[in-house]
């Protein structure tokens, strides 16, 4: 038997065997429900924390991170926006946690967590721009 095939073998036995779903639906949850409950935290401090009417308007914003760092909560300034955005990042978790539409709310909740993160700059340092 040839190496590619054992290769070939090995990587077929490993995506296309049956393996109990349980674990990984254990983590699903788990990541699911603390993204809820961090986000639904940042409902208190969206107004200061992230608008245009707290401490870090979009000019001093412009101070510590470059334009090609795209984010919808740099684009959205009000905050109701900020609020909206925060809101759907938790029904997006709620729903992965739940098993609902995961192929939608994983990739969802994901850009709006990484787009609230970008544009937070006080919590950045130096390896997040990698």
């Amino acid at each position: 038997m040839k190496a590619s095939q054992r290769i070939a073998g090995a990587w077929n036995r490993f995506l296309f065997s049956h393996h109990d779903a349980r674990p990984i639906a254990c983590m699903r949850i788990a990541v699911g429900l603390v993204i809820a409950m961090q986000m639904s935290e940042r409902f208190a401090v969206a107004r200061i924390g992230f608008s245009n009417e707290g401490y870090l308007r979009k000019e001093v914003l412009s101070w510590f991170v470059s334009d090609w760092q795209l984010s919808v909560y740099r684009i959205w300034d009000d905050p109701w926006q900020i609020q909206f955005g925060l809101a759907c990042t938790v029904a997006g978790a709620l729903l992965f946690a739940a098993g609902l539409w995961t192929r939608v709310a994983g990739p969802v909740t994901f850009a709006l967590l990484v787009a609230l993160h970008q544009r937070n700059a006080l919590v950045m340092y130096g390896a997040d721009m990698l």
